[in-house]
């Protein structure tokens, strides 16, 4: 597929011209959800994800791990942070909203960083 859109865009295409190609073309291309993965356990280390794409939206979800945050940060954020954002859009931008609104309102909380416990 990548040959495909070299081809359309000239040989001395960059990945960012490909990437953006795939981007206006539908197509999300996998690295950009893999580094939103990993901005999020960077910035939400023991919290789980997840992301989802309709035809309507792209969507995500973060939340406390039961299996590393305990109460009483468990507790209050149980419920999770949510972004549900209009197509055209990619499950990783869905993804960042989702941790940027979480982040903020961890901070303004007085609770952030939200720290996974060591295996100290």
């Amino acid at each position: 597929m990548s040959r495909t859109y070299i081809h359309v865009l000239g040989e001395d295409a960059s990945l960012s011209d490909v990437s953006d190609a795939l981007r206006r073309a539908g197509i999300t291309p996998d690295y950009d959800l893999t580094f939103a993965v990993i901005r999020m356990q960077e910035s939400l280390p023991g919290w789980w994800f997840t992301v989802g794409r309709c035809g309507l939206t792209c969507h995500a979800s973060v939340g406390p791990d039961r299996a590393f945050i305990q109460p009483p940060l468990l507790d209050k954020y149980d419920g999770g942070f949510h972004a549900d954002i209009p197509n055209p859009t990619t499950c990783a931008d869905a993804l960042d909203e989702a941790v940027r609104k979480a982040v903020a309102t961890l901070t303004a909380q007085g609770d952030y960083p939200s720290k996974a416990p060591s295996d100290d």
